[in-house]
């Protein structure tokens, strides 16, 4: 997604309320302020787990990225959620976690580059 797209995205196929530029503004303001994310309906981890790849949800749109460490997530880029779901799927959560996972890699970081664990220990600390 295009940095200037959000802004002019209408709610998918779920009909959400709020618009997906609002819905990314109330995640990330949950996100900032420690306010919960319940795992699997705003925040998971993709699988294999051991990827470390995860995404930021809302009904609308797919923020992917990891954790480098507990509560420090790392974004990478965001995308449509109907994009991955339903009849017009377009796009693969495999090239999603492909494409954190390269640019994770390319960043000079002092190891380890991702921090491991559970939703628990990751975003509940």
């Amino acid at each position: 997604m295009a940095a200037n797209e959000l802004p002019s995205l209408v709610p998918g196929r779920l009909q959400a309320a709020d618009s997906p530029l609002e819905q990314v503004d109330e995640i990330l303001y949950r996100w900032i302020t420690g306010k919960d994310l319940r795992y699997g309906r705003w925040f998971k981890d993709l699988m294999p787990r051991s990827d470390e790849v995860w995404e930021m949800k809302t009904a609308d749109i797919r923020i992917f990225g990891w954790i480098y460490r507990p509560r420090t997530f790392v974004a990478v880029f965001g995308d449509y959620a109907d994009l991955y779901k339903g009849k017009i799927q377009r796009r693969s959560y495999e090239e999603a976690k492909r494409r954190v996972k390269r640019e994770r890699d390319a960043l000079d970081l002092d190891p380890p580059k991702y921090a491991g664990g559970t939703y628990d220990e990751l975003v509940r600390v």
